[in-house]
């Protein structure tokens, strides 16, 4: 099994399995393919044509802040073709970001379950439009000539932009057993900022210090190391 999701996660917790997905999701799980996804067989169960509670219309802004992220960051992949280091660098955030929207889709799933926690993300409320302001500037510049340095420029407001923030809020909106439980959830935006603020200092030491300010704005803390 491919993806955010790996079948060793969802085997090593059945039980969260079955309570937040069903029995369904879980014997999908057991008995998947190396080429599916979880994401995949969550679909193939319904729950997203059959939900049993409304889904909050905040989970699919932030899906769709995510993606637009990942695009942004395939954008400059192929812009950098030439420049192993730096192309690798982009096609990395890329994937963190597709990995990001899955993983918001998987709690879509579980709210359409009744796991949600209305309250958790009021006060996330207003961020979603600031985040979108700050993502279509860099769209809107997207396409102009960049340096490399640039480039990271634009990683830093993307990453300042409080989409991870975002993402936290909806994780920890929806059914806690899963950010104390699986990884992907726990680690998502650690690792990826992690990533960005090892690798931008050696592509561009100009943007150590940017780099320490991003990673000291995230409270890391709240999904990361959970028991």
């Amino acid at each position: 099994m491919v993806g955010a999701i790996s079948k060793w996660e969802v085997l090593s917790h059945p039980l969260i399995t079955i309570q937040c997905f069903g029995w369904a999701v879980f014997f999908r799980a057991v008995f998947a393919g190396p080429n599916q996804t979880f994401l995949s067989l969550l679909a193939k169960a319904g729950l997203f044509e059959h939900p049993i509670k409304p889904v909050p219309e905040f989970i699919g802004w932030c899906i769709d802040l995510e993606r637009r992220a990942m695009k942004v960051y395939d954008s400059l992949s192929r812009r950098y073709s030439r420049n192993e280091l730096v192309r690798e660098f982009f096609e990395h955030l890329a994937l963190q970001e597709q990995d990001h929207a899955e993983l918001l889709e998987i709690c879509r799933a579980a709210a359409g379950r009744g796991l949600w926690r209305e309250t958790c993300f009021d006060r996330w409320r207003a961020t979603v439009a600031e985040t979108e302001r700050r993502l279509k500037e860099v769209e809107a510049i997207l396409d102009q000539r960049h340096s490399i340095a640039d480039a990271l420029r634009l990683v830093i407001e993307v990453e300042s932009s409080q989409l991870n923030q975002l993402f936290t809020g909806v994780v920890e909106a929806t059914d806690p057993r899963l950010a104390r439980k699986l990884q992907a959830f726990r680690n998502a935006v650690k690792d990826h900022l992690e990533y960005i603020c090892e690798r931008i200092p050696v592509l561009d030491p100009n943007f150590s210090e940017a780099c320490r300010a991003l990673w000291a704005e995230i409270p890391k803390d709240r999904l990361a190391n959970r028991n």
